[in-house]
């Protein structure tokens, strides 16, 4: 009988989404001279294994290098403010972390935030950027719930707000 043709259509395609989060390694408020763990996350999912990989997170002012603590491959390439990782794969339905550790710069006042980003790109796909991951000095790492209510004069949905909460000293 009669034997159906199949044609692909455009190549499949790795679908990465890539998140940082950081994390004050001695848990109390953000203070200079201490030490933070960004974390990376890259997770592929598609249905297709992503080749090719590499990320790259350019410190911010007010950070420096201090280790990698967890890296996808062996080799990792530090110059400067600049810390990648080249030429990894993440399988299909996979997630794959790295982790980085900064020490605070001695001097930096109270209130002085630092956020940080992280690119993960594909090799013929582009790149794809992480949200930032931000602390500021004299306040604490983590996460909380608001609750409560906020009224706005507009028929509009509320979408796109940022919500800052520092501890007030006594």
């Amino acid at each position: 009988g009669n034997q159906p043709t199949v044609t692909p259509v455009g190549a499949l395609r790795p679908s990465l989404e890539i998140a940082k989060s950081v994390s004050d390694d001695n848990g109390d408020l953000v203070q200079p001279g201490e030490d933070l763990t960004y974390t990376i996350t890259v997770r592929n999912n598609s249905t297709v294994t992503a080749r090719e990989v590499s990320l790259l997170d350019i410190l911010p002012d007010g950070v420096a290098f201090d280790a990698t603590v967890i890296t996808p491959v062996s080799f990792v390439d530090v110059t400067g403010a600049r810390w990648s990782v080249s030429d990894f794969e993440v399988p299909a339905g996979q997630t794959v972390i790295a982790a980085l550790r900064v020490r605070l710069n001695d001097g930096l006042t109270e209130g002085t935030e630092i956020c940080n980003e992280a690119t993960v790109n594909v090799a013929g796909f582009g790149d794809l950027t992480s949200e930032p991951a931000c602390v500021t000095v004299g306040g604490a790492v983590g996460s909380g719930r608001i609750g409560g209510l906020f009224n706005a004069d507009t028929d509009q949905p509320l979408s796109d707000f940022l919500v800052r909460v520092y501890r007030q000293s006594n």
